[in-house]
């Protein structure tokens, strides 16, 4: 549910980041500029764009610090998105010796991890042992709320971003505003009792 919901929230962003394409090119929404803007499948290299035209925008100094600000939070929290996206769930167990031989197995909260069979994941750091690749309930709330609050930021600057040289002659369509976005309620924990097995 957390991880529909994520995903759901990031595509809010992308909403957002498309129509400061369009103030950015003095553009009315239609499908020659939305051809543009999305025939570039990859929201890195759109992000990319987009920043550049910023540098090129005449505004202000104030508006490039939140422009810096917000360019930062585009790049990390689409490697966030990207995690939802491409990691797995997995259910982490932990053993214990018990007396008379037996044995206690504990089982962990379900968290999103880096597939264990991508040794590639490996090279690059990303294992589970890092809390940054290992995602639980926790950490997908903070992404829909972090994710959220972006959205609305992009929203803010493009109805900020005036040229220092006037408005365009043609101000582009506005999207919907960015909607306030919480988290789903906490998960059940009756399943995390500890389990034992007496069979061994």
């Amino acid at each position: 549910m957390r991880m529909g919901l994520a995903l759901t929230v990031w595509q809010n962003v992308e909403e957002q980041h498309y129509h400061l394409f369009l103030k950015l090119l003095g553009s009315q929404e239609g499908d020659i500029s939305s051809v543009v803007y999305f025939s570039v499948e990859s929201f890195e290299a759109r992000r990319r764009m987009v920043s550049r035209m910023v540098h090129y925008y005449s505004t202000s100094k104030e508006l490039r610090i939140a422009w810096n600000k917000i360019e930062k939070q585009l790049k990390d929290h689409n490697e966030s998105r990207n995690k939802i996206a491409h990691y797995g769930i997995y259910y982490d167990f932990f053993e214990r010796d018990l007396p008379d031989g037996k044995f206690e197995y504990t089982f962990a909260l379900p968290s999103l991890q880096p597939s264990r069979s991508n040794s590639v994941n490996v090279l690059l750091g990303r294992t589970s042992d890092e809390p940054a690749h290992n995602l639980g309930a926790a950490e997908l709330d903070a992404y829909i709320r972090s994710f959220g609050a972006l959205a609305q930021s992009i929203s803010k600057f493009r109805e900020d971003l005036i040229p220092v040289n006037g408005e365009p002659s043609r101000p582009p369509s506005l999207p919907p505003p960015a909607p306030d976005v919480f988290p789903p309620p906490p998960l059940e924990t009756d399943y995390n009792e500890p389990v034992i097995d007496h069979s061994r």
